[in-house]
């Protein structure tokens, strides 16, 4: 079924697993390539260009214009530029530099401040290494250094970044927007165990309505099974544990849970619920519960407080979609046949042979890769929308990057059908809007998130274990096999994604058998339509006056 489609996006590095894809053509921009100051081959007056992206709209209405942009002047632009940031001529003070469409002093991780705006100098070409230095025409900036780029033969135009992408799923094709969409509705989830060793925050915030704050309602915990913890853990979001017996919840340490609690099972934990909880099992504290406790008449509390209690049976449904997971090797079988390498002259063994080029440069649009193996400095850049699907492993030991075009219409999927490992520094995402790159890596042996791994975007590792084992500020989301934390973690779910997908429209035919056909939504006796309860939901949204939201302060 057709699904929803989403755009502009950010730096990336990417590890994954497998999709394949019905390819869709070219892209445009409203701007010119990354660091379009200097010698850039996309340059804002070029092929890229999106000489058509206004709606005629007044200037800074955002209306017609993808996430990430508004209209000025009837064109299209990036909400996130030195001039133009979050409104139509609106620049930061001289001190301050604009992200995710607003101003900050300091630059989030992996970002630079430079010009006004927080950029990537790692692959910038206009400020590569430091501010202000350009790449000369044919090259290209790898890790702060400029090095000859490999450019497409030619140069597709596709305006607003191009039609969105869809994969090939065997029926009318699903958007990849809208598999982000309803994939990471929680910061963290787990098809089976959260095991937490070290301190944890799980917090929220929304990329297309500004830069990151924190102390903000979002993400969430949830996993299939068991939630275990000998950490204080501060959790800005619902945390659901769906196991049917046993502890459910073993939390040692002193954490809180700042919106809802559900447990399938019993509960042994040192916890501060602030909203309501519901517990099928027993409950032994301290556990304080500042709204109603939801128990079963039979079940037992051992120093436990509450504002209001109402016995009941309690039943957890598993928060992850883990039973119909994403056919992410699928995907990539699909993409070997039909892919738009042909139309830009891209060898799908560009990256496995004896001397790769260091920097790629793709336009909108489907392309296959096979799997590598790389041991220097390399970078792969989009502008538009565009997806790669590589079909083995990707392993690096030297500094990898994908990263997006900023300043056009630009989102990015990569579909990894084998396994992600690197012993270097390996990139994905931005902070300026972790909700546009997607990473979805199909293989079974664990992704560890080392060290050297800087994440801002949404991580689908549905098949395998996620070790988290180096302290790392993470924005996007984790969707885990399995979910061990052996390092201080600080997640910040961009609930972003959840908007991305309504380019692609309601299914095809207006039926549904699930929420995550009505992108997110309620799907009533077969249609999409307005929810009337939060059951009715993708977990953890909640029902607001017809619509499903995610938890708010």
């Amino acid at each position: 079924m057709a699904s929803h489609g989403f755009r502009w996006a950010t730096w990336i590095v990417v590890a994954t697993t497998a999709a394949g894809v019905a390819a869709l053509g070219a892209c445009g921009s409203s701007g010119g390539g990354i660091g379009d100051g200097g010698g850039d081959a996309f340059s804002s007056d070029g092929p890229w260009n999106n000489v058509d992206g206004g709606d005629g709209s007044p200037a800074g209405d955002s209306g017609g214009c993808p996430p990430y942009e508004i209209s000025c002047n009837g064109t299209c632009v990036s909400a996130t530029s030195a001039n133009n940031c979050g409104a139509c001529g609106a620049t930061c003070p001289s001190n301050q530099f604009c992200t995710a469409g607003g101003c900050v002093a300091t630059c989030p991780p992996g970002l630079t401040g430079c010009a006004g705006v927080c950029v990537d100098v790692q692959i910038d070409n206009g400020n590569c290494g430091v501010c202000g230095k350009a790449c000369p025409a044919n090259q290209g900036c790898v890790d702060g250094q400029c090095v000859p780029a490999w450019t497409p033969s030619t140069n597709p135009v596709c305006n607003g970044g191009g039609p969105p992408i869809v994969v090939n799923d065997g029926d009318a094709g699903t958007c990849t927007s809208q598999i982000a969409q309803t994939s990471f509705t929680w910061g963290v989830c787990s098809c089976v165990d959260a095991k937490l060793t070290a301190e944890v925050l799980i917090d929220g915030w929304n990329s297309t309505q500004g830069p990151y704050k924190p102390g903000i309602m979002g993400g969430g915990l949830g996993v299939d099974h068991a939630v275990t913890s000998s950490s204080k853990d501060d959790i800005w979001g619902p945390m659901w544990a769906a196991a049917t017996s046993g502890s459910a919840v073993l939390m040692s340490s002193q954490s809180t849970v700042h919106h809802d609690m559900q447990s399938g099972a019993n509960v042994t934990a040192d916890l501060a619920v602030l909203k309501d909880a519901y517990v099928a099992g027993d409950i032994v504290g301290p556990v304080a519960v500042t709204q109603t406790l939801y128990q079963p008449a039979t079940s037992t509390r051992t120093n436990v407080t509450y504002g209001k209690l109402v016995n009941q049976p309690v039943t957890v449904a598993p928060p992850c979609d883990c039973t119909k997971k994403i056919p992410v090797g699928a995907y990539v079988a699909a993409a070997k046949t039909t892919n738009d390498n042909a139309s830009i002259g891209l060898d799908p063994g560009i990256l496995a042979q004896a001397n790769p080029p260091a920097r790629i440069d793709l336009p909108c649009g489907s392309y296959y890769l096979t799997g590598f193996s790389l041991a220097g400095s390399s970078a792969i850049v989009v502008h538009g929308k565009t997806a790669i699907f590589i079909d083995g492993n990707v392993d690096t030991s030297g500094f990898l990057e994908l990263g997006i075009d900023t300043t056009m219409a630009s989102e990015l999927d990569v579909f990894v059908s084998g396994t992600v490992t690197s012993s270097s520094q390996f990139k994905f995402g931005s902070p300026n809007a972790p909700a546009l790159a997607r990473l979805y890596i199909g293989g079974t042996q664990p992704f560890t998130m080392s060290s050297g791994i800087v994440v801002a975007g949404e991580i689908w590792v549905g098949n395998a274990p996620v070790d988290w084992t180096a302290q790392t500020d993470m924005f996007g989301a984790i969707f885990a096999g399995d979910f061990t934390s052996t390092a201080k973690l600080n997640l910040h779910h961009d609930q972003g994604v959840e908007q991305v997908g309504s380019p692609c429209g309601p299914p095809d035919g207006g039926g549904c058998g699930s929420c995550k056909d009505c992108g997110n939504q309620a799907c009533i006796n077969g249609t999409c339509g307005q929810c009337t309860s939060s059951a009715q939901c993708c977990p953890p949204l909640l029902c607001q006056n017809g619509t499903c939201v995610p938890p708010v302060n």
